[in-house]
């Protein structure tokens, strides 16, 4: 994929199984991350930096709750804007918390 690109998605896919907690949080979603890692690769995107909450996804009382959105930007996107990060923003009535792309530059 060539171009600047960001794009910022509820994926309901994780990288990685510490990602993802529930009731039942020995299942290992194996398969589903494989692949996914694999789309981002070949994408050739980049999963910036993320801070705040660990997850961003919660089921009713907490129980189980997921890292499936995130901002993934292309290499294109890194040359103009190097210092960039996802911050994690508290939930309010929905949910999903918010993402917020974040720059330490101001030009």
């Amino acid at each position: 994929m060539s171009g600047t690109w960001c794009v910022v998605e509820d994926f309901n896919s994780i990288r990685r199984s510490g990602e993802r907690r529930s009731v039942n949080s020995s299942h290992v979603y194996r398969g589903e991350t494989r692949r996914f890692n694999a789309f981002i690769e070949k994408s050739d995107l980049f999963d910036i930096p993320m801070e705040g909450r660990k997850f961003i996804w919660y089921k009713p009382k907490g129980l189980v709750k997921s890292k499936i959105d995130r901002i993934l930007v292309s290499s294109e996107w890194l040359d103009k804007w190097s210092d960039i990060k996802q911050v994690v923003l508290g939930r309010s009535v929905f949910d999903h918390c918010a993402l917020v792309l974040k720059t330490l530059t101001v030009d």
